[in-house]
């Protein structure tokens, strides 16, 4: 599971720009559940893969440690070092 800060920040991403996720749960009540250890594992961690695909952290976060850097290629015109 990532850190709190980031998980709380996936969950954001998840209801601004996932399509219908207010129709899957209600915000509140998901991020009170949430904070509160009631989310399934399962559940937290569809959300999470859902939103990471609107997030852009800067690898400072600390978000890019949980990707292999097998599966990460670098972005077209990316300087890798």
């Amino acid at each position: 599971m990532p850190s709190a800060e980031v998980a709380i920040l996936l969950i954001d991403i998840f209801f601004a720009r996932v399509f219908n996720a207010h129709l899957l749960f209600h915000k509140e009540t998901f991020m009170a559940d949430f904070v509160a250890n009631r989310i399934p594992d399962f559940v937290a961690l569809s959300v999470f893969a859902c939103a990471s695909m609107y997030a852009c952290f800067p690898p400072s976060v600390g978000v890019h440690s949980l990707i292999s850097e097998q599966f990460s290629a670098p972005s077209p015109g990316e300087v890798t070092m």
